[in-house]
C-alpha cells in the first residue's frame, strides 16, 4: 500500500514525516510539481518520495490538506473513484484572520471530484 498526499505544507508535511518515520511508503504532491519537493522529500526518509498530483491520487488512501480556498482548484481533474479519501482540510487558514464563510458546505466542495470515493472528515469545532 501508498499513501498518496496532495499538500505539501504543515498538514501534509507532518503527515508524511510521520509516515517515513513507521516505513510507510508515500508520494506526497503540490501545485508546484515534484521538483519543488526535493529539499523537504530529502528530509522524509527513503519511503517518501515527490510526484504529480495525479500520481498521488490515484494511491489506495489519499490525505488532503491544502488551503480551503484552493480545494476546488487543488482537485480538479483529478480521480478518486474507489480511494479512501481523508480529508485533513477545515475552513481556517493561515495567517489566521478568522474562520471563512464559504457559500458552500465542505462536502460540496469536495463532492464533485469524489463523486466514487469513500469520504473521511474529522470536523475541528475549534
Amino acid at each position: 500500500m501508498i499513501v498518496g498526499i496532495i499538500g505539501a505544507g504543515n498538514i501534509g508535511g507532518a503527515f508524511a514525516t510521520a509516515l517515513g518515520k513507521a516505513g510507510i511508503e508515500a508520494v506526497i504532491a503540490n501545485s508546484r510539481g515534484p521538483e519543488s519537493l526535493t529539499t523537504l522529500v530529502s528530509k522524509l526518509g527513503s519511503t517518501i518520495r515527490a510526484g504529480s498530483l495525479q500520481e498521488a491520487a490515484a494511491q489506495d488512501i489519499v490525505l488532503v490538506a491544502v488551503p480551503w480556498s484552493k480545494i476546488p482548484g487543488a482537485l480538479a481533474g483529478l480521480n478518486f473513484d474507489d480511494r479512501i479519501v481523508i480529508d485533513a482540510n477545515n475552513s481556517i487558514e493561515a495567517p489566521f484572520t478568522g474562520r471563512r464563510t464559504l457559500a458552500a458546505a465542505p462536502l460540496r466542495i469536495f463532492s464533485p471530484p469524489l463523486c466514487q470515493a469513500r469520504a473521511s472528515s474529522r470536523r475541528s469545532t475549534t
